[in-house]
């Protein structure tokens, strides 16, 4: 229960905004062969979209960013 609050109070889209891009893939080669690791998180800055206010939020923006901790 606590995971999905956690979750859901965490999300930008609970604050009315449009992201794309919050995770990424990485492509390594080990043992000479191709390994594809996905779903790493990206940092704010490395977002490919963020369009705050898009949708009316539960919570405001300044909410979410406090939200997201130190």
């Amino acid at each position: 229960m606590y995971n999905t609050i956690y979750h859901i109070l965490t999300n930008p889209a609970y604050a009315g905004a449009y992201v794309f891009g919050r995770s990424g893939s990485r492509v390594t080669i080990e043992a000479g062969r191709k390994r594809i690791v996905r779903g790493f998180r990206r940092e704010r800055n490395d977002w490919e979209v963020l369009i705050k206010d898009h949708h009316e939020g539960y919570i405001t923006w300044a909410e979410f960013e406090k939200n997201q901790g130190p």
